[in-house]
């Protein structure tokens, strides 16, 4: 009976279903989000009490409040690259790696142009805002 390629099978059927790649990705996704907004939190808020108190009567809180909240969308483009793009990224140059070494230069070439020619799977408005999100957190920090 061929034990080792049903246990790969079986394996392999595990990290494909949702309990297996996808929670693992998720509870990193996850550990990482909370971990970088606790420290944007704690960071902002320490340099906000550190400001001299004529800053402090200049602005209106909201206004800080509202760039302290959207420096978070930082944070989740961060994760969107680190999870979404850079898997893609790497998926791409290895597929172009093995199609060209087994099939040739020609048809690595072409998998290479298509990959880098098709458009972003998703475009997210989180990260047309994070030019804004920047501009208004910076002027917060200054």
């Amino acid at each position: 009976m061929p034990y080792l390629q049903i246990g790969a099978y079986i394996s392999l059927w595990f990290l494909d279903s949702a309990t297996g790649i996808a929670t693992i990705e998720a509870l990193l996704s996850y550990r990482l989000e909370n971990d970088m907004e606790a420290s944007l939190s704690r960071a902002s808020y320490d340099h906000i009490m550190n400001l001299s108190c004529s800053f402090h009567e200049q602005k209106k809180s909201s206004v800080m409040w509202d760039a302290m909240n959207r420096g978070s969308t930082v944070i989740h483009l961060f994760k969107d690259i680190l999870f979404e793009t850079v898997p893609s990224v790497v998926d791409l140059i290895v597929s172009v790696f093995v199609l060209w070494s087994l099939f040739g230069p020609y048809l690595g070439w072409i998998v290479a142009m298509t990959g880098v020619s098709t458009p972003p799977h998703a475009t997210k408005t989180e990260a047309v805002l994070t030019v804004d999100t920047l501009g208004d957190f910076r002027m917060v920090i200054l």
